[in-house]
């Protein structure tokens, strides 16, 4: 149990700093960076279930985020918003899970 917290904060830390350089567009893109941020725990863990890599972890938040860009964000529905960003955690982790079984490649790109 040890070795896999170990990974796991690994993995929180290397994704925290991965999306603190990332890029976004104001102001949609900050109302779901944020909403990352303050989950990054539950959807690093969840997104961790998936794929059980630390890179790809990290691919897949970065997924997330970009795929997150295209939905509006609602503050009024503030449940269905967090719904709206689990929901793409998980396709963005199948989505990841397929595209490194059809290409294997390392360093793995996003």
């Amino acid at each position: 149990m040890p070795a896999f917290c170990d990974k796991r904060t690994k993995t929180l830390m290397a994704t925290m700093t991965s999306l603190s350089m990332t890029p976004f567009e104001v102001p949609r893109q900050i109302e779901w960076y944020c909403l990352l941020l303050e989950h990054l725990n539950e959807f690093a863990t969840l997104a961790w279930y998936f794929v059980a890599d630390s890179q790809l972890v990290e691919c897949v938040i970065r997924r997330t985020l970009k795929s997150l860009h295209d939905i509006p964000f609602d503050t009024s529905q503030p449940l269905l918003t967090y719904h709206n960003a689990r929901n793409m955690v998980i396709t963005q982790a199948i989505a990841t899970l397929f595209s490194d079984r059809e290409v294997p490649q390392y360093p793995i790109v996003c």
